[in-house]
């Protein structure tokens, strides 16, 4: 679903190519661009001048958005997700347009939304309201000792649906602390299916997809809703679910 802004500056997305990875684009206007992020690409180059990126081939779809933001190699980029995670990636194609977003995401007043199949059975609804901690460069963990710097972290989840070991959840991000939702549902006791380093029970892919973005529009300050095309992998992991 598009919430589209009356600015009339909503134009149609690209054709796809064909060697692009399977990354779409979603929903574009001349002051942002929303991309489908398949599990398994990287939002952006992990090593200087690496091809095979989210960012590096939106690039080559837009090149009108050479040089925006804070990282050259990673233009107009907004936000990340795991390279094992699919789904919503918000890139703003004007440096105007990057400083109000990423005051936005400062703020937490971007609504983040993502469907999370998981291990063992949950009922209901619930908050997570937990600290985490950078224990190493790449692992992050909940409710770290004293001697670890952390950050504020709040997640909310609410079951959409449950089979007999697993459980479809739709999560929302309050803050966006990197790795946030594997690690709140992993300190949960209940690790996102394929997050192997959390004692997730095994799986083709990792059972994350950001399904939902909204924010104000950086143009109009009107609201956009931005609803992925996709995700139907992470729900059909737990059986039953949709």
């Amino acid at each position: 679903m598009l919430d589209l802004p009356d600015s009339g500056a909503w134009s149609p997305a690209p054709e796809p190519e064909p060697d692009n990875l399977g990354i779409e684009v979603v929903y574009q206007d001349s002051t942002i661009v929303v991309a489908e992020k398949p599990a398994g690409v990287p939002s952006h180059p992990r090593d200087p001048g690496e091809g095979g990126s989210v960012a590096e081939i939106l690039l080559r779809m837009l090149p009108d958005m050479h040089g925006v933001g804070d990282h050259p190699d990673a233009p107009g980029l907004c936000h990340r997700l795991d390279v094992d995670t699919s789904g919503l990636l918000l890139f703003a194609r004007t440096n105007e347009a990057f400083q109000a977003i990423r005051r936005q995401f400062r703020e937490h007043s971007i609504d983040k939304r993502y469907v999370a199949a998981v291990g063992g059975v949950l009922e209901g609804y619930g908050t997570i309201d937990v600290r985490i901690g950078r224990q190493s460069k790449r692992r992050m963990i909940a409710n770290p000792p004293a001697n670890i710097r952390a950050w504020p972290a709040r997640t909310k989840w609410k079951v959409r649906a449950a089979a007999d070991r697993s459980t479809l959840l739709d999560v929302t991000l309050e803050t966006g602390v990197t790795h946030q939702v594997r690690v709140h549902l992993a300190w949960l006791g209940h690790p996102v299916m394929g997050d192997a380093r959390s004692g997730g029970v095994p799986a083709p892919r990792l059972g994350l997809h950001a399904c939902r973005l909204g924010l104000r529009h950086p143009s109009t300050n009107e609201w956009v809703t931005v609803e992925s095309r996709r995700g139907e992998e992470v729900a059909d992991m737990v059986v039953g679910a949709r």
